[in-house]
């Protein structure tokens, strides 16, 4: 899995944050997903920093995940 956060998203503390929460939410999902598949996570810079809420963050893996049937 790869994280990409752009620099015009934010600054360096809020960018790593972002790809902290991002790796967290997926070592907790990674027993659901399927085998086989390679991830790229791009955060969209049009999203403000405040929206990189823990919950938020899973709950929106969730959703994409199961949009791309990748989940067991």
């Amino acid at each position: 899995m790869g994280v990409a956060v752009s620099k015009k998203a934010c600054n360096s503390v809020y960018r790593n944050k972002i790809k902290r929460l991002i790796r967290e939410s997926y070592r907790l999902l990674e027993s659901e997903i399927k085998n086989g598949f390679c991830l790229v996570i791009l955060w969209n810079k049009n999203l403000d920093k405040k929206e990189a809420n823990f919950n938020i963050i899973k709950e929106d893996m969730i959703s994409i995940f199961t949009r791309a049937n990748i989940l067991k």
